[in-house]
């Protein structure tokens, strides 16, 4: 049997295609690094 489930830490460009488009971007927004939290401080 054939493992269908993978992090988005682990997903390639080449393995993209096989996400979908909102589970590629997603694993390209984890691996970088989003969402940044920003604090303001007054």
């Amino acid at each position: 049997m054939v493992n269908m489930v993978i992090s988005f830490k682990e997903l390639t460009p080449e393995l993209q295609a096989l996400a979908g488009g909102k589970g590629g971007m997603l694993a390209r927004m984890f691996q970088e690094g989003y969402p940044r939290i920003l604090f303001m401080v007054r």
